[in-house]
């Protein structure tokens, strides 16, 4: 493997920008990927007929187990979302545990707080502040003709069965033994927009070769 999530690892993300030439957005890129996100460096967008409009259409899939994900990606014509008028067909998508984003800095005080409310450690805390991600966060990956990019993520946190991820959760099993499923038909707005409100930002793949110049579409409620 070329590159690594390995924390201290010389192919680590502190090190992806040294491992080639073809990486080196990851480490001298001016618009990477992810970031803290606030009203101050995303502006909010609302999905509409022109700006991140969904028409997405049942395609056949296959679920894959990466060194940094699992993904579907989708065969044939999956549908597609269009921003700004340009069309932005779907090809893929993944998960990944934590999150990667952050909205307004999630606090780890506030959960600190709610557990340990009525306890005398919780004044040692008080003047701290922790950031922690999500538990999950998911990227549908969609390209243009000219080969732009635009993700649209969704956060989430351990909560009530999410009905995408209940129906898959066996193909996700087999992965362990298998590396690869075949899904069937599987259509694309199966996984749910909880709301039409959206941070915009640009930004980068947030993998190796973290190219740049990446349109992303991350809902502002966390399922």
């Amino acid at each position: 493997m070329e590159y690594n999530y390995r924390e201290g690892s010389p192919k680590g993300p502190e090190h992806w920008g040294e491992l080639n030439e073809e990486m080196e957005k990851c480490k001298d890129g001016k618009l990477q990927s992810p970031i803290d996100l606030f009203d101050s460096n995303a502006r909010k967008a609302i999905s509409r007929v022109d700006d991140l409009n969904m028409s997405y259409n049942p395609s056949k899939a296959t679920m894959k187990l990466e060194h940094h994900a699992i993904s579907i990606q989708w065969e044939g014509d999956a549908g597609s979302i269009q921003i700004n008028g340009t069309e932005y067909l779907l090809k893929r998508c993944h998960w990944h545990r934590s999150s990667e984003h952050f909205i307004n800095g999630r606090r780890f005080l506030f959960l600190f707080a709610s557990l340990f409310v009525k306890s005398k450690i919780l004044h040692i805390c008080l003047n701290r502040v922790f950031f922690i991600s999500y538990d999950l966060e998911l990227h549908m990956v969609h390209q243009s003709q000219n080969n732009d990019v635009a993700v649209v993520a969704f956060l989430y946190q351990s909560g009530n069965p999410d009905p995408f991820l209940s129906k898959i959760s066996n193909d996700v099993s087999s992965l362990s033994v298998t590396k690869e499923a075949r899904l069937g038909v599987i259509h694309p707005s199966l996984i749910k927009w909880p709301s039409s409100r959206f941070y915009r930002y640009i930004g980068s793949l947030t993998a190796p070769p973290c190219t740049e110049g990446v349109i992303w579409s991350v809902s502002e409620e966390v399922q």
